[in-house]
């Protein structure tokens, strides 16, 4: 048995905060053997944050952007899609902390993406997804 498969999907309400206003959503919550799978749409875009302990990865698509971005105690890259072509960067990891309790996920991230060309780029992103059953 495949233990990334989720046993079952619940609905939650999804609060996305980042250097913007808040964005609210519908999502689903998935939890599979030593972790779980959030899946929201915020407009056109489709983003999905998969969590172990190891890693953490949050990705876009559909909407202008598309990206997997990993997030771990190693260094990694990402290829940033966009309408004008693509850009890879380094990323590291500075905060990966996920919170459960009293029906309610949170998903705190912050990271830094570097390139020669963009030079350093730090994102705070954090997710709040209420149970809603």
């Amino acid at each position: 048995m495949d233990s990334t498969v989720p046993r079952s999907t619940r609905p939650v309400a999804v609060t996305v905060a980042s250097e913007q206003e808040p964005v609210k959503c519908d999502g689903e919550f998935a939890e599979h053997a030593g972790g779980f799978t959030l899946v929201f749409n915020m407009g056109a875009e489709k983003f999905t944050v998969a969590h172990t302990e190891a890693c953490t990865d949050v990705s876009a698509s559909g909407g202008v952007m598309s990206y997997k971005i990993s997030l771990s105690d190693k260094p990694s890259t990402v290829l940033l899609g966009t309408p004008f072509g693509e850009m890879r960067f380094a990323v590291k990891t500075l905060e990966r902390t996920i919170e459960r309790a009293d029906g309610v996920l949170r998903v705190a991230l912050k990271y830094v993406l570097s390139s020669a060309a963009a030079g350093d780029i730090e994102r705070a992103v954090d997710v709040t997804a209420r149970f809603l059953q």
